[in-house]
Order: structure tokens, then C-alpha cells, then sequence
């Protein structure tokens, strides 16, 4: 959003108008320049009198590695390598100062990074904590507009990788690796003191952006199967976090503000997972959350859709969305970083500065050293505030093709120049696993939208041969 939009109506009308009248007195009707006063005049007569908008900033694993082209660097770059990044590694510091420089440029008001802030296998790095959040911390910081709030405009939820090791969170001990997060954060101004006294202990907070708006930031590998540190099913409430969350969703309902929801894991299908296995095999190997946290947390999102605005999470890399039935639709941010080769990008979400939904999200991309505008959401989703619209919207990516191809290019980071599958081609099967988990929240569900009334289908190279075989036997047996 250009700064002149948030300007009072009558004064940005009355400026326009004046400066409009003073080119044509003048005899400066330059064609280019003309052309402009009149977009700005028709921007300013069409916007509502004491409207306001909101610019929020989507980052999401930017898995930055300071090492990134020397020996001790991620992936492929053990040796010099280009400085914006490539596939294979993790985002190095000249794409990290890329991306600042380009939100500087497009973005304003808040900036949400929804986890995995270092790089892959940082426990054998010898980093320090100091040396991935610091410059993610502060580079961040200085690319939004001068700070005159009290509260911090950068929001940043823990992923797995921010834990060490990956994946590990014990609830049973006093994390210090968090506790340096937290520190870290708090000296960069991005954490609040009193916010991080509750970070410190299992990584989740909130806070207050305006008297309309707040911030729940949650640490979803605790309701995860894939935490590594073991937390029996016996434990109802790990961290207390399920009961923290409603309780904050009850004071902001009772305030009358509206609540943004940020994590890395999703409540969502591992749709790489079953995928690459091209089956179904089972809810702890396919679903990201445990079922009695997910069916709880979806639970809290119907009881609160009017006071939830949003939900943003990571983890994924790949863009992907969910409108459930009932509840409060949510966003994966893709990944800054290109090491699964996607493009390096982020997203730009205008909400209106009351009700919180989105009117227009943009979608921001690295390619060839440039930065580029991708196909905005609303183009490919429609009406993204209607969830009804949008729920139809996804539905039509399973027979449209047109939509299904915009939506590869959102999936792959911007353009998909390249089949982002564990397979590589994406067939009729395939489509069906990625646009049933995007409106279809359950594993039971999403099986039957994939394959309805038949169940979970093997699609393995060995399932297809044992049907065969199956047949054939059948086949043989009718011939005596």
C-alpha cells in the first residue's frame, strides 16, 4: 500500500485536485504523468471515507545459513555459490538482505514469520542462536516503516527446526535453547519482556497489535506426531497451550477484538507424505497433528469464526490454503528459502483495518535476481473474506484446469516452472489427495473425497501388482 492511501479522503482528494489543476495550468500534460494523476484521482474518489487497511507481511521458513557457500554450509553450497541461493541449499545472506530490501519497497505495518527461522542441521553447525535469529531479527525489523507503536511489528512463531534437536520438544524440562530465542528476540525488539516469560516455557505467546487486533502465536509441535521427545497421550493439554489459547480467544471476544493466529505445523494431511507413498497408510504417518488436538482446535475455530480473522502457518514450503465448512479458513506461507526448489517468495495481505479479512493477497517471488508481483490470490480464489465463495473456489480445482494451473504457480512460489511432486507428474489421483485436504480437515474425510465409498487405495507399485494378481487368480479360476 502506497502511504498516500492511508491519508484522510478529503485531504487526498483536495491534494490530487490541486496538483492535477496545476500541471494542466502550467501546459504539462505529459502523457505518462497524466495517466497517473488520473489513476490516483479515480483511487482517491473510490475510496470510502475513513477507510483504513492493514499491510501484513507472510514470511514462513526462511532456514537461514550463514555458512551458506562455505565448508561448514548446508546441502550443496560447501563452496562459493550464487548469492541470491539455489536449489539444494538454505537461504543465504545475501537473499535474506534481497527479501528485506524488497519488503522495504512493498510492504508496511507488521511483519508474521511463521517458524523454522535456521537453517537445516543446525545442531552440527556450531552456530549459535545469535547467529540465525540475530540477523533474521533485525533485518527484518529494518525493512518495515519506522516503529512509532509500542508493540513489536515483527510476530515470530518457533518451528522444528528452532528446536534442538529438530523436532524435540521435551514439556517435561526447562528448554534453553528457547530461553536464547527469546533473549535474542527481546533484544532485537521483536519480543516483548513480558511476552517472553511465557515463550520461554513451551514457545507460544500473544499480544495485543492494536485495541482491534491481537496475535496468538502457538507452538503446534506439541500437539505433533512428529515430536521426538515423547509426550504420552495421557497428557491432555501439554503445556497448558489448548487451555491458554481458549482462554485468550474468550478476552479478545470480550474485548471485541479480532484475533490472527500464527504456528509452523498445520492442522492439516501430510499431503507429500502420502504422496510420495501414493496411498493412505495410516493417521500417525499421514496427519501432521494428533486427532483429539486437531478435532479440539478445529472446535475452538467454529466457536470463535467471528473473532478468529485468520490462521497462518509453515512448514510445508508450498503454498496451500484450507476453507473448511464451518470454521476459520487458514493459509500455508511458502518458503523463502529454494532449497526444494521452489522459488524463494512471501505474501503481502491487505485486511481491512476493522473486520480483519483479507481484501487482496499478494504474492512476492525471486526469479532470475529479480523480484516479481505473482498472480494475486483473489484472482485465483475469488472473494477470499466469503468463505462460502472460497469453499466453492477450491472445490473447482479438481475439474478446472485453468484455476489448478494458477494455483501450481501459488504452490511452487510465484511460477511453477518445475513439477514440485514426489513423482513428478500429478495425476487424477493426485489432484484429488491436494484439493480434498484444502477443504476436508479430518483423515476419515479426506480419504473419501479422494476415493469415495471405497476406502483407503493402495496406489503403490506393489498394491496395483497384488490386485493384478488377484484378478488374474479370479480370471483363472472361472476357466475350470
Amino acid at each position: 500500500m502506497v502511504p498516500w492511501m492511508i491519508l484522510p479522503h478529503t485531504i487526498v482528494q483536495t491534494v490530487l485536485l490541486s496538483f492535477s489543476g496545476l500541471y494542466y495550468k502550467r501546459g504539462n500534460i505529459h502523457p505518462k504523468r497524466m495517466k497517473t494523476f488520473v489513476l490516483l484521482l479515480v483511487t482517491a474518489v473510490l475510496v470510502p471515507q475513513g477507510s483504513n487497511a492493514r499491510d501484513l507481511t507472510l514470511i514462513s521458513d526462511t532456514h537461514y545459513d550463514p555458512l551458506y557457500g562455505q565448508a561448514k554450509g548446508y546441502g550443496a553450497c560447501t563452496a562459493p555459490s550464487p548469492p541470491l541461493g539455489r536449489p539444494g541449499c538454505d537461504t543465504p545472506p545475501g537473499l535474506l538482505e534481497s527479501l528485506c530490501t524488497d519488503i522495504k519497497n512493498n510492504a508496511r505495518h507488521h511483519t508474521i514469520l511463521t517458524g523454522d527461522v535456521q537453517r537445516h542441521k543446525f545442531n552440527v553447525s556450531g552456530l549459535s542462536i545469535s547467529d540465525t535469529f540475530g540477523p533474521i531479527c533485525a533485518k527484518l525489523n529494518e525493512a518495515l516503516a519506522v516503529n512509532e507503536e509500542k508493540y513489536p511489528m515483527v510476530s515470530v512463531a518457533i518451528g522444528n527446526n528452532d528446536l534442538v534437536p529438530n523436532y524435540y520438544l521435551n514439556i517435561s524440562e526447562e528448554n534453553k535453547y528457547l530461553k536464547q530465542e527469546a533473549d535474542v528476540m527481546v533484544s532485537y525488539k521483536v519480543l516483548l519482556e513480558t511476552e517472553s516469560n511465557q515463550f520461554k516455557k513451551c514457545g507460544y505467546y500473544s499480544r495485543e497489535l492494536s485495541s482491534k487486533l491481537r496475535v496468538i502465536v502457538l507452538n503446534t509441535i506439541a500437539w505433533c506426531y512428529c515430536n521426538q521427545a515423547h509426550i504420552p497421550d495421557t497428557v491432555k493439554d501439554p503445556c497448558g497451550q489448548m487451555q491458554f489459547l481458549r482462554d485468550q480467544l474468550r478476552n479478545a471476544k470480550g474485548a471485541g477484538a479480532k484475533v490472527i493466529i500464527i504456528s509452523h505445523v498445520p492442522p492439516y494431511i501430510n499431503v507429500w507424505s502420502v504422496l510420495k507413498n501414493k496411498k493412505f497408510r495410516s493417521i500417525d504417518k499421514d496427519m501432521y497433528w494428533k486427532p483429539w488436538f486437531q478435532k479440539e482446535y478445529n472446535e475452538l475455530m467454529k466457536d470463535y469464526e467471528t473473532t478468529v480473522a485468520l490462521q497462518f502457518f509453515g512448514h510445508v514450503h508450498l503454498f496451500s490454503l484450507q476453507a473448511l465448512e464451518n470454521g476459520v479458513k487458514s493459509i500455508i506461507i511458502p518458503a523463502v528459502t529454494p532449497v526444494y526448489s521452489n522459488h524463494p517468495n512471501y505474501l503481502i495481505a491487505t485486511v481491512d483495518d476493522t473486520t480483519m479479512k483479507p481484501t487482496t493477497i499478494r504474492q512476492r517471488f525471486l526469479e532470475n535476481g529479480t523480484w516479481h508481483e505473482g498472480t494475486h490470490l483473489e484472482d485465483t480464489f475469488g472473494n477470499l473474506s466469503d468463505s462460502a465463495s472460497l469453499h466453492k473456489s477450491i472445490r473447482q480445482l479438481l475439474t478446472d484446469d485453468e484455476s489448478w494451473n494458477k494455483f501450481l504457480n501459488h504452490r511452487a512460489g510465484g511460477r511453477a516452472v518445475r513439477p514440485l511432486f514426489p513423482h513428478k507428474v500429478c495425476d487424477t489421483w493426485c489432484r484429488h489427495v491436494v484439493v480434498c485436504s484444502m477443504f476436508k480437515s479430518t483423515y476419515e474425510e479426506i480419504q473419501e473425497c479422494v476415493n469415495p465409498g471405497k476406502g483407503n487405495h493402495d496406489r503403490s507399485p506393489r498394491g496395483l501388482a497384488l490386485v493384478t494378481l488377484l484378478l488374474f487368480v479370479l480370471f483363472w479360476r472361472t476357466l475350470f
